[in-house]
């Protein structure tokens, strides 16, 4: 029940207003379910009888009719409430479904929109396979979910049946309820340790499928040139076969219950026959006891077997449950809202500013550096790789935080409150910036409808990035596919989308890192003119390079290794 409760708590107000109506309209179709199983009793007797019988008290309206005319009633009785109960069952299984869809699209988007919101350090920490994960984990949230929903209504139905035999016989509803409960208290204790162990593991081994799965898509070309497709496939394939046998073992522990019930009614029934052949009653009420009571038994069995399946279904996916709740448990109650100033400045400053990684406190990377940039002017950043080019980069944009010190503009500190306003200023260029599996126009328009995209924007954007021969070289023009990461394009086009996409955004500080170091020197050469006539003293530009004549019209070059000196 506590499973059920913090579940529960993560719904918003309008998801527990539907559970609300879903748990009106079970108890409504239980209602349905204790007539129609009700109504066995006096049908069963009228045929073994063979003559009128009378129900409840004599005023009641049944009793005033003929042995045929009861018979007639009885039956149709029985016909309309089964058609009325399973076009009512039909409904409350599309409104489960769709109550559980829209719960799992909720909580899907909830947990995938606070991965969006952290901050760039979390993503460093984090790996990308726990991440997906992660995600995929809410499907099996959402199932334990159903699982419960499916428990509780077989339980009210087991009480339902339990109830009905009590009223026929008490001493019969007495020796069922004391044997069903040891029975299945049973099979869950003996069952459930090892079915939760089973979804730890499967959640383990999912999280290595993915780490497999990237690594070996990621590194294809040096696969195909290594001739190590044997060494991945071995590897994926040890990967999805532990998998596959905490599956297997799982799906086994799942089926087993079912010939045990088997076994168990068989024995029940004989053992009820036995009972009743030894009560002071005669051969007609023993046959309309018995027949009943085992009609009843066999629309009890698809129940408990339910419950024993569900509550297994519990079991192996309680891992999912505390997966996730770890999760929730660092959601923020309301999304992130952005709130764009208006920033003027004349310098970005960094003033004794202190950095190292989080994962690594021993390596220092700069310590109580001091910097000025005056605005609209070329920087260029000089240093070897490693030299923590690209870390001074992402300490400026405000991606990584400094252990101490800061960034100014001016001499005001670019704190929480200015933020999210100082990256909307910042245009970022790189080699390792990811092209979306999409069009030109939706690379360039970065995060935006088709609806809201400003052309004019989008012109001066295509024009000043020299992007018109790649769109007039194909007939889908901007509408062409360039494939996951750009795979249909060259380096150079490639890099000029990514231009073209800071352009449209009109930011004002452009960060180039080793944006142009994968290209051949021709192409290097005259994106970097392109970069000196569009941008050299309208925008600050921030350059990270180790090639210093591509520097030839900065207006400042930092040398990374002098600046830590200055420490």
């Amino acid at each position: 029940m506590n499973l059920f409760l913090s579940i529960l708590n993560q719904l918003s107000k309008n998801e527990k207003a539907k559970f609300f109506w879903f748990s009106i309209f079970v108890i409504f179709s239980i209602f349905l379910e204790l007539l129609s199983l009700g109504l066995f009793l006096p049908i069963i007797k009228i045929f073994f009888t063979s003559e009128k019988i009378f129900l409840f008290s004599e005023d009641f309206f049944l009793n005033e009719f003929e042995f045929k005319k009861q018979i007639f009633i009885l039956l149709f009785s029985l016909i309309l409430i089964y058609v009325i109960k399973n076009i009512f069952n039909s409904f409350l299984i599309y409104y489960k479904k769709k109550f559980l869809s829209d719960i799992q699209i909720n909580f899907t988007s909830r947990i995938f929109s606070y991965y969006l919101n952290q901050s760039y350090d979390f993503f460093l920490e984090k790996n990308k396979p726990e991440i997906i994960r992660n995600i995929g984990l809410l499907h099996g949230y959402i199932g334990i979910l159903e699982n419960i929903i499916n428990v509780i209504i077989e339980i009210f139905i087991i009480v339902l049946i339990l109830s009905i035999i009590f009223y026929t016989n008490l001493q019969i509803g007495l020796i069922i309820t004391f044997f069903s409960l040891i029975f299945i208290f049973l099979i869950l204790k003996i069952f459930g340790k090892r079915q939760r162990r089973y979804g730890e593991l499967i959640n383990i081994y999912q999280k290595e499928f993915i780490n497999t799965y990237l690594n070996s898509l990621g590194s294809i070309k040096d696969i195909i040139l290594q001739k190590k497709q044997s060494f991945f496939s071995n590897h994926f394939t040890k990967t999805v076969s532990k998998q596959a046998i905490a599956n297997v073992k799982n799906s086994f522990l799942l089926e087993i219950p079912r010939p045990i019930i088997e076994l168990a009614v068989v024995f029940g029934i004989s053992g009820l026959m036995f009972f009743l052949l030894n009560l002071d009653k005669n051969a007609e009420e023993i046959t309309v006891i018995l027949t009943f009571t085992i009609a009843l038994l066999f629309r009890a069995i698809p129940s408990i077997t339910r419950i024993i399946y569900q509550a297994s279904g519990i079991s192996f996916k309680l891992d999912h449950v505390n997966q996730v709740h770890k999760i929730f448990s660092t959601l923020e109650i309301n999304p992130k809202k952005f709130v764009f100033k208006d920033l003027d400045f004349d310098q970005i400053k960094i003033k004794d500013l202190t950095f190292n990684y989080k994962k690594d406190n021993d390596n220092i990377i700069f310590e109580g550096i001091n910097l000025s940039i005056k605005k609209n002017t070329t920087i260029g950043i000089m240093g070897p790789s490693g030299s923590g080019k690209s870390t001074l980069i992402d300490v400026i944009c405000c991606l990584l935080n400094p252990k101490s010190g800061g960034v100014y503009l001016d001499d005001k500190l670019i704190d929480q409150s200015l933020i999210d306003s100082w990256h909307n200023k910042i245009g970022y260029i790189s080699q390792k910036n990811y092209l979306l599996n999409g069009t030109i126009l939706q690379n360039i328009a970065f995060g935006e409808e088709e609806k809201d995209i400003n052309i004019n924007s989008l012109n001066n954007a295509i024009k000043m990035s020299k992007l018109n021969q790649l769109i007039n070289s194909h007939s889908d023009g901007l509408n062409f596919y360039i494939g996951e990461d750009g795979i249909n394009i060259s380096g150079g086009q490639r890099q000029r989308i990514v231009m073209a996409r800071t352009i449209y955004k009109q930011a004002k500080i452009i960060f180039l890192d080793e944006a142009t170091s994968a290209l051949d020197e021709q192409t290097e050469n005259a994106i970097f003119e392109d970069l000196r006539k569009n941008f050299h003293g309208k925008t600050t530009l921030i350059i990270s390079t180790h090639r210093k004549k591509l520097l030839n019209f900065a207006d400042q070059i930092i040398d990374i290794n002098d600046l830590k000196k200055k420490q």
